[in-house]
C-alpha cells in the first residue's frame, strides 16, 4: 500500500493566535515580540500583513519598527499557544493515530490506513483545514505526499491556508527545479557548500552519483540524494511516542552585560540548579556538560567536558562548570547571555561503575538535600529558594523561568 503522508503547519501560529484573540488587530501589521526590558526584544512571529513590510522572525524590535512604524507589538502567551496546539492535534487524531509533532505548530500525519473512512489524502487535508478554521479559528497549510520530506515541502508552497499535493508521478516536475536550500533538511552552511560544487537545485542533487554526495558530505550527503529522489522512508511516529531525551539545556539573556568570573558563575549557578532539577525529574544522569557564553557583540562560544561517570546532582554539575570556565573560557568581551547544557544522558536504573574512593554517605546526604529543594520548588515556585551567590544580582531575572530546551534529536 502506498503511503499517504500529510504535513500540517499552523500559519504564523503565535501571531495568528494574538490576532484571533484581539479583533482590534484586524487588518493591521502585528508581530509577537519578546520583552525588550529583559533584552529578549526580537520578533518571534508576524502576521501576513507584517510580512509584506519585509519583517522577519529573529530581527530586533527596532529593525522591525524601522520597516513598519505602525507595527503592533503583541506580548507572547505561551500557555495559550500550547493549549491551542493540543486542541489542533486532537483534530488530527480524529483521522489517524500516527501523528508526529514537529514543534508546537507542525505535525506529520500518516493517513495511509484512513482512506476508506475519509477519502483521499487531499480530501483529508482539506477537511482538516476547514475544521481547524471553524473549530479553533486558525488556518493551516497542508502538504500531501508519499513521504515526510515532500509533505513538509508541500505545506510551504501554498501559504496561508492551502493544500499542495506532491505525487510520485509529479514530484520531479514540482520539486527538482527548486533551489537546493528549499529541500527540507538543508541549511545555510550546507547550501553554500553545495553551491561551491555547482549543485544549485534539488534536481542537481538528484542527478549526482550517491557515492559523490557521500564523498563530499558524508552520511548527510547520501541522505540528501535519497530525499531528492523521493526515497525518504522515515516513519511517522504514533501520537503517544516520545523519543529518548538527548540533552537538556537552560539559557538566559541577562538584564545587562556582565564581566568577570564572579558574575558569570552566578548566572551559571542559577541555570545549573534548573538543569539539575530537570535531570532528577526525568530520572537521568549526564556524562557531558557544556557551558555556553554569548558576548555583547553576539559572538558565541561553547566549552564542554566529558566525564568518566554520569552525574545528576546540581553541586556536581556546578563544580564541573566552574572547572570548564576557569580552564577554557577565552571570550574577552562582556557577556550578554549564558547557557548550561547536559548531554550523553543515561537512565538512572542502568548500572554504572562506582568509584571505590567516593564518599558515598556524603553523596547520599547531598542528593537528599537537592531532592528536598526540588520538592519545595515544585510546590512554591523555582524562586522560593535561591543560591546565596545569586541574591542581589541586578543582571539576573529570578522571578521568571529561563528558556528551557529538551532535545530528542
Amino acid at each position: 500500500m502506498e503511503r499517504i503522508i500529510l504535513h500540517c503547519d499552523l500559519n504564523n501560529f503565535f501571531a495568528s493566535v494574538e490576532c484571533r484573540n484581539h479583533p482590534e488587530f484586524a487588518g493591521k501589521p502585528v508581530a509577537v515580540c519578546g520583552d525588550a526590558a529583559q533584552r529578549h526584544g526580537i520578533v518571534l512571529a508576524k502576521n501576513e500583513i507584517a510580512k509584506r513590510f519585509g519583517i522577519k522572525t529573529g530581527e530586533t524590535i527596532w529593525q522591525a519598527r524601522g520597516k513598519c512604524p505602525e507595527l503592533i507589538l503583541a506580548e507572547p502567551h505561551y500557555e495559550t499557544y500550547l493549549s491551542l496546539s493540543k486542541q489542533v492535534q486532537a483534530i488530527y487524531s480524529d483521522y489517524t493515530d500516527l501523528v508526529e509533532p514537529f514543534g508546537i505548530d507542525e505535525c506529520w500525519l500518516d493517513v495511509s490506513g484512513s482512506t476508506l473512512l475519509f477519502g483521499s489524502g487531499k480530501s483529508m487535508a482539506d477537511s482538516i483545514r476547514e475544521r481547524v478554521k471553524k473549530e479553533i479559528g486558525l488556518t493551516v497549510s497542508a502538504g500531501v505526499s508519499f513521504n515526510k520530506v515532500f509533505a513538509k515541502m508541500g505545506s510551504d508552497m501554498k501559504k496561508p491556508d492551502g493544500t499542495t499535493l506532491i505525487s510520485k508521478e509529479e514530484f520531479r516536475e514540482k520539486i527538482w527545479s527548486l533551489p537546493a536550500n528549499e529541500m527540507f533538511g538543508i541549511g545555510e552552511k550546507t547550501y553554500k557548500a553545495l553551491c561551491k560544487r555547482r549543485i544549485l537545485t534539488i534536481g542537481d542533487i538528484a542527478s549526482c552519483k550517491p557515492s559523490t554526495m557521500e564523498y563530499f558530505f558524508g552520511k548527510n550527503g547520501l541522505s540528501m540524494w535519497e530525499n531528492a529522489n523521493g526515497r525518504d522512508l522515515s516513519p511517522v511516529s504514533p501520537v503517544s511516542y516520545r523519543p529518548p531525551l538527548k540533552s537538556i539545556s537552560r539559557s538566559s539573556t541577562l538584564c545587562r552585560d556582565i564581566t568577570g568570573e564572579e558574575e558569570i558563575l552566578a548566572a551559571a549557578t542559577l541555570l545549573a540548579q534548573d538543569v539539575g532539577q530537570r535531570l532528577r525529574e526525568q530520572r537521568l544522569s549526564a556524562k557531558n556538560i557544556c557551558l555556553g557564553l554569548r558576548s555583547s557583540s553576539l559572538e558565541w562560544r561553547e566549552y564542554s567536558l566529558s566525564l568518566p561517570s554520569p552525574v545528576r546532582g546540581t553541586a556536581e554539575i556546578l563544580s564541573h562548570i566552574k572547572h570548564i570556565f576557569r580552564s577554557r573560557q577565552t571570550l574577552q568581551r562582556d557577556i550578554r547571555s549564558v547557557s548550561v547544557r547536559v548531554s550523553d544522558l543515561t537512565a538512572d536504573h542502568l548500572p554504572v561503575q562506582l568509584d571505590l574512593f567516593a564518599d558515598t554517605q556524603k553523596e547520599i546526604r547531598q542528593e537528599t538535600l537537592e531532592q528536598t529543594v526540588d520538592d519545595l520548588r515544585r510546590k512554591h515556585g523555582f524562586s522560593c529558594l535561591m543560591p546565596a551567590v545569586c541574591l542581589g544580582r541586578d543582571f539576573l531575572n529570578t522571578q521568571k523561568p529561563t528558556r528551557c530546551a529538551f532535545s530528542r534529536s
